[in-house]
Parts: structure tokens; C-alpha cells; sequence
């Protein structure tokens, strides 16, 4: 199973976000590429950079993310206010190894099948960020009237590679995953699951593992130490 450390960028700071709530931003002490040559040294598979500003509309951390994208050498996935198709590519033609795709995928799915045909799947990755097993978009202000496991059912109608489930109601809690939730979702569908939200610690990611999720998405409890790269990798 893959680790992907997550590098959230508001107004160019690497932050958490308590249940995806921006105004209460947690804020680690180091700059987008630092925390990513970080956590790149100590071992992860790859970083999930999230343009929180972009997700919001209330500005753009470009020049961050374009840092981070050029000053490491693993895989990196962009998520965050990617909302057309020429984004997406340009994220793709700049070492990205995928996008992160909410809002447009709801709204113009046949925008996603754009993107399939010039990438390959495997560029592409939807985004179900849910609270009470709803699908929101829009920086989680918009309500997508679908649950998550029709979210999932879409990603495989619109052939997209994998999909990063967020349980936003734990994100930045620490307070642990929705391991019934992904256990439901692993049940029902072959595509990769990157799990997001609420990991507190290596048991954690040992339970997600043993679920037979694909990769997980590690915020704060890599940046407050207790999960560390090298301890999983003797694990996993």
C-alpha cells in the first residue's frame, strides 16, 4: 500500500484543516517545498499537493505547488480548484503524475473522458470528499445530492484510474478513518482507493491496509510525528 504525505497550501502556508473548515487552519512551520523534501527523504511513495486557495476561489498557490513539483524527484499528485481541462493538462505537462479532479468531474463528467484521451487513466483521480456519507464539491460547500458509493460507480462509468475518498467530517481530528466506510467501498469496486481523513497513527494504516485499500493520505499525524515513513515501510 502506497503513502502519499499530504501538502495542504492556504495562502502559501502548509496547513491541516479541521474538518475541512478554512478558517481555523492548523499551520505547520515550513514551506510547501520543504515539507515536501521532508517528508520525500524520510521515505513516503509520493505527495498530494492540495491548492486549498484555488479549491475556494480565493486566490491561487501556483508558484508553491510549480516548487514542489520541480524540486522533488517522487510522484506528485495536484488537487484543488482544477476545473477545466487545459488546468489539468498543464498540471500533467509540468512532472504531475495526476490529477485530482472533484468539481468538474459533477459538473462536466465529459470533461474527465478530455483529459482520459490525451493521459491515459491513470492521470486522473476523482475526488469523493463526503460528510455524512454525502458527496460534497466546490471546497465542500457544495452539496452533490449523490452518496459515496454512487460517487464510486461514476469514477468507473467515467474510467478515471483511482479515486481519493475523504471523510471531511475527520480530516485534521486525528480522531481515526471511517474503516466501515472504505470496507463497504473496497467490497464493491476494483478501482484504486486512496483513503483520506482522520489517520492517527501506523495501526491505522495497518487496518487500512489489511482492508485492501490501495494508498492512504497522511496530513497531520506526519506532521506531529506519529506516523512515521520509515516505521511503515518495516510494516507494510
Amino acid at each position: 500500500m502506497e503513502t502519499w504525505a499530504s501538502i495542504n497550501i492556504l495562502k502559501g502556508r502548509v496547513v491541516s484543516l479541521l474538518r475541512g473548515d478554512p478558517s481555523t487552519p492548523m499551520e505547520w512551520e515550513m514551506a510547501p517545498l520543504e515539507a515536501a523534501q521532508r517528508w520525500q527523504e524520510e521515505g513516503v511513495d509520493g505527495l498530494h499537493v492540495v491548492d486549498l486557495d484555488r479549491a475556494l476561489g480565493s486566490g491561487t498557490n501556483e508558484v508553491a505547488v510549480l516548487s514542489v513539483l520541480e524540486g522533488t524527484r517522487i510522484p506528485v499528485q495536484v488537487a484543488g480548484g482544477i476545473r477545466s481541462v487545459d488546468e489539468a493538462l498543464a498540471w500533467l505537462g509540468k512532472r504531475a503524475v495526476r490529477v485530482v479532479i472533484g468539481t468538474m468531474a459533477y459538473v462536466n463528467p465529459d470533461k474527465i473522458g478530455e483529459i482520459i484521451e490525451k493521459t491515459g487513466p491513470r492521470g486522473v483521480a476523482l475526488a469523493v470528499d463526503f460528510r455524512e456519507n454525502t458527496v460534497l464539491s466546490n471546497g465542500w460547500r457544495r452539496d452533490e445530492k449523490i452518496n459515496v458509493f454512487e460517487a464510486i460507480k461514476a469514477a468507473e462509468n467515467l474510467g478515471v484510474d483511482a479515486v481519493v475518498v475523504t471523510a471531511v467530517d475527520r480530516a485534521g481530528t486525528a480522531g481515526g478513518p471511517d474503516f466501515g466506510t472504505y470496507e463497504k467501498l473496497r467490497s464493491q469496486t476494483e478501482i484504486s482507493i486512496l483513503a483520506s481523513g482522520g489517520i492517527r497513527s501506523s495501526e491505522d494504516v495497518d487496518q487500512l491496509s489489511v482492508l485492501g485499500l490501495d494508498g492512504v493520505i497522511v496530513g497531520r499525524a506526519l506532521y506531529e510525528g506519529a506516523v512515521r515513513p520509515a516505521h511503515l515501510r518495516s510494516r507494510l
